[in-house]
């Protein structure tokens, strides 16, 4: 009988697909408006570019340098200075028939004469280029007016004080919120601070330490405040009804801005608007944690899917 031999069949290799590899590209950015900012980029892998290159991403105030090339960048200063000046702004607040969100306003000083105006009130002398609350003095006559400013008074505007306003056991208080423009639309992040002022309240007391004394204050978390629920949802109208109107005026694709935004509440828990920043101080002052946890949620809200493609994580940002 004939012996058979099997052959063993060969055993079928799988060709390995190969795995694409990560990608290595490091993204970069370039920020000259905060000094928090430029930490938290750096601990998200981006890197700061010295060179005059385009960059992936920047945060760069033109007003004291030169403008720097970037893919996604500022919404240009000529689409943000009407609302950071206080006479154009109050234009824009009539525009949009909106006064009854702002205190009353006399936009022009030269127009002003005492008869106008009522002793028993408190005024407040506003540059109209000031901002972050400098600038800003409390008056009762147009002799107190002639005894800050000396020269013309073309760039100053006046308001009264809120009625019947909200006091913290006292003592004056105030509000900074932050809201974002940018081409998918307008964010208010839901928490912010309050300025608490150290001095009691005295309406026909002139001195700027109970008005308007920035370095004598104490901060604290506005949803830490007993009002905040019944405020927020007012600022959300207020926010939306003023800047999603504006921002369908301004070319902003692949720009943005991070605007500051003061305001004042009465004994009803209205808000009043105070003034709008167009570049707030983003650094280490003020309340830190707040600006921190704010641009940290900037950045996986905003930053991160415009650069990356990623999925967009809002944290606290609202839109509006």
């Amino acid at each position: 009988m004939k012996r058979v031999t099997i052959t063993p069949r060969k055993k079928r290799v799988r060709k390995k697909t190969p795995r694409k590899p990560k990608s290595t590209k490091i993204y970069t950015f370039k920020c000259n408006n905060s000094s928090i900012l430029k930490e938290l980029l750096g601990n998200y892998g981006f890197k700061e570019e010295v060179t005059d290159k385009c960059v992936d991403f920047s945060a760069w105030d033109t007003y004291k340098a030169p403008n720097c090339s970037s893919s996604i960048q500022f919404i240009d200063r000529k689409y943000i200075n009407p609302i950071d000046n206080k006479r154009s702004f109050y234009d824009i607040i009539k525009q949009y028939g909106l006064q009854d969100n702002i205190p009353i306003t006399y936009p022009n000083v030269n127009d002003i004469n005492d008869s106008m105006l009522d002793i028993e009130r408190l005024y407040f002398l506003k540059y109209i280029h000031g901002s972050g609350g400098k600038a800003v003095y409390p008056v009762k006559c147009m002799s107190d007016i002639h005894n800050i400013v000396k020269g013309p008074l073309d760039n100053y505007l006046l308001q009264e004080e809120v009625p019947n306003m909200y006091l913290h056991n006292g003592c004056k208080t105030t509000m900074r919120n932050y809201v974002v423009l940018c081409d998918s639309g307008v964010y208010l992040y839901k928490e912010g601070y309050v300025y608490i002022y150290t001095k009691p309240y005295n309406r026909d007391n002139l001195d700027m330490e109970i008005h308007n004394d920035v370095f004598n204050i104490k901060y604290d978390y506005l949803s830490r405040q007993s009002y905040y629920k019944k405020i927020f949802p007012q600022l959300c109208k207020i926010c939306s009804d003023l800047l999603n109107p504006y921002l369908k005026t301004i070319p902003c694709y692949n720009q943005y801005i991070i605007l500051g935004i003061d305001f004042i509440i009465d004994n009803n828990y209205k808000p009043y608007i105070i003034e709008i920043n167009g570049f707030p101080n983003l650094g280490k002052a003020g309340h830190i944690e707040v600006k921190q946890k704010m641009l940290q949620d900037f950045i996986t809200m905003y930053v991160l899917p415009k650069v990356t493609g990623c999925k967009p994580k809002k944290g606290q940002w609202m839109k509006v």
